[in-house]
């Protein structure tokens, strides 16, 4: 049959001898035994007075009874520190779980016996007055704490303190606060932040830095959507990264140096843009073993794409553009031949010497006005000299223009008309 006792202290049967004003709890059989140091054990009360032997009946003071107790200090503290369960039965002012009580008066050393306002965590958060280093502790003792810490001395902080076993903080609606979300338990502190939707499968995960590697994972969705001031700047999908037309991506932080997007200044044909830095106007491609090269290059006025060999980048490119208005060039440097091809065919291309098709070289200047020589760039026929002729017009102005062509030394033969 229960029983109800309107009164501050109860009786209960001892499991051994123990010493007045320990804080006990009931063991296995029923009887009290010492409370340890965890925050978490069912705590009965204070001893009134010592026990001297098993099943010898002793009172017990209420944690809830009105008015103040006696308790045993595990070490120093001073006049109203807030106190906590320490090891033993007895207290202290180390942080350990939710406070129990606040000391009326100080305790000089182990041992001490002290007089104490018993209290609980909702006296604390009703009062607005967490004291630095104070937990708010949540589950079953310690599992998750909210507190104002001073452990950096310089920057006191706001700390959030998840369980050691799940290093997990879920943000949801009320409605789903208590649904089995299903995942693993996180071994470095993760953020997940669920839809109205499907909260159990659909969130945002963030966080889980590893020392290494930290992520940001769109759970149970498609898309990461990234905005300033609620613009839309850009959108992170599984084929990849897409900006908004007219975003840009910027190299070289926010001096904005270069870069490229998708541009609709042309309301008729958006376009892709790259777009290079004002002072130094040059794009290069090389390997990424080359990419910090210095190319040792004037800083350019126009527009320049510089494409590196591997076996000499500084030196042995393809500069294409610097378009000045009038003149746009291409340029071999460090090599001797730009070559032409088609479908991966050579069908001709330019040297030093001049233009060349196949194997032979066109050298504009070295047969006289109005000739083109062809010059074998291979060994002479046999009886002919370094050149097998000349093409040449006749410009005249009563008749048509007339072609020859004209060995080294011999008669001229005209070609057409």
């Amino acid at each position: 049959m229960s029983q109800l006792i309107d009164n501050p202290v109860r009786t209960y049967q001892a499991a051994s001898a123990m010493a007045a004003y320990l804080r006990v709890k009931l063991n296995g059989s029923n009887k009290l035994a010492v409370c340890g140091a965890g925050a978490s054990e069912n705590e009965v009360g204070t001893l009134t007075k010592r026990t001297t032997a098993a099943d010898e009946y002793v009172g017990v003071r209420a944690p809830t009874a009105s008015g103040t107790c006696k308790m045993i200090a595990a070490g120093a503290f001073s006049r109203e520190a807030v106190v906590y369960a320490a090891a033993s039965g007895k207290i202290d002012d180390t942080v350990n779980g939710k406070p129990i009580g606040i000391a009326l008066e100080a305790a000089t050393a182990d041992g001490d016996v002290v007089e104490v306002l018993r209290i609980n965590a909702t006296v604390i958060v009703a009062a607005d007055d967490c004291a630095d280093d104070t937990a708010l502790s949540f589950g079953s003792g310690t599992d998750g704490q909210l507190l104002w810490s001073t452990g950096d001395a310089d920057n006191h902080s706001l700390v959030l303190a998840l369980g050691d076993d799940n290093q997990t903080l879920h943000i949801t609606d009320k409605g789903a606060k208590a649904t089995d979300w299903n995942v693993a338990a996180a071994t470095h502190p993760t953020v997940m932040i669920h839809s109205n939707t499907t909260p159990a499968t659909d969130y945002l995960s963030i966080g889980g830095h590893d020392g290494t590697t930290a992520t940001i994972d769109v759970v149970g969705g498609t898309t990461l959507a990234l905005s300033i001031a609620g613009a839309a700047i850009a959108n992170v999908t599984g084929d990849g990264i897409a900006l908004a037309v007219d975003d840009d991506c910027f190299f070289a932080g926010a001096s904005s140096d270069c870069g490229f997007g998708f541009m609709d200044a042309d309301a008729s044909n958006h376009t892709m843009v790259i777009f290079t830095d004002d002072t130094s106007q040059q794009i290069h491609i090389t390997d990424k073993g080359a990419k910090d090269t210095d190319w040792n290059l004037a800083a350019g006025t126009h527009p320049t794409v510089y494409i590196h060999s591997n076996t000499t980048p500084a030196t042995d490119y393809l500069s294409i553009g610097g378009h000045d208005g009038t003149t746009a060039t291409i340029d071999v440097g460090g090599g001797t031949t730009l070559a032409l091809s088609i479908a991966g065919s050579a069908i001709g291309g330019v040297k030093a010497t001049g233009l060349y098709v196949g194997t032979y070289v066109a050298a504009g200047t070295t047969a006289g006005d109005n000739q083109l020589t062809l010059q074998s760039t291979g060994t002479a026929p046999s009886g002919t000299g370094a050149n097998v002729g000349h093409i040449y017009a006749d410009y005249e102005t009563d008749d048509d223009e007339l072609f020859y062509l004209s060995g080294t030394g011999g008669t001229a033969s005209q070609l057409t008309t």
